[in-house]
């Protein structure tokens, strides 16, 4: 989901040409993971959460997904990406230690807490496609069930990056290697759609939550390099 960008030290002009390329290729991706989020809605229909989901979830992250494409059109975005890695690694250091602490499940989030991480994480996805780390935080204190969790969220980003990839194609940001680049790329998607299954089935709720911010953590540590 969502997560590998190294940024250059470069003048302001030259970062946000670079923004712009690697919001492309991962709009590329896109092409290939929309099918496979298909693939995990599908299995996965009798544990979504539509009532969260297009209640709440849809239209605050809707939300900030247009702020978010009309920022990173106006201003760039040097430096932002940072903001949001440090943001998660803290977030996931704090949830990784209350876990060991407790085995008791995480208490939903409060209501404007939850509404603003929704709104920044809608932001960030409008500006690199990356904002999942922030949705994924408030799923995991808001959907403690493990098959729940991911078929939500896999219908979230199915129709986020559904949304994203019709408004590249309109603004011409989308070359014509996307579909080659997607099939280059399908058998590592599949790969690790098969481990994380494998996983998936394995590990406990508890087991399930540490995974989740563990990844929340490198991903944070990713976006920070």
């Amino acid at each position: 989901m969502g997560k590998r960008v190294a940024w250059a030290h470069c003048s302001p002009n030259l970062r946000s040409r670079a923004s712009l390329a690697r919001m492309t290729s991962s709009t590329n991706d896109g092409w290939a993971m929309d099918g496979i989020l298909l693939l995990l809605v599908l299995r996965g229909l009798r544990h979504l959460q539509l009532r969260l989901l297009f209640a709440r979830i849809l239209p605050l992250c809707g939300l900030g997904l247009g702020v978010g494409a009309l920022l990173f059109q106006r201003l760039g975005a040097a430096g932002l990406k940072h903001v949001l890695g440090l943001f998660v690694v803290l977030v996931a250091v704090l949830e990784l230690v209350r876990l060991l602490r407790s085995a008791r499940p995480p208490a939903p989030l409060s209501p404007w807490k939850a509404s603003a991480i929704l709104v920044v994480g809608g932001v960030f996805h409008g500006m690199f496609a990356s904002g999942g780390p922030m949705i994924v935080y408030y799923a995991s204190r808001s959907i403690p069930d493990k098959h729940a969790f991911r078929a939500t969220l896999s219908l979230l980003w199915l129709v986020l990056n559904t949304v994203l990839i019709v408004s590249f194609v309109f603004s011409g940001r989308i070359d014509g290697s996307a579909l080659m680049l997607s099939a280059a790329i399908l058998p590592a998607l599949a790969f690790g759609i098969l481990v994380g299954e494998l996983v998936h089935r394995k590990v406990d709720e508890l087991k399930f939550r540490k995974i989740v911010q563990g990844v929340l953590l490198m991903t944070g540590i990713f976006l920070l390099a």
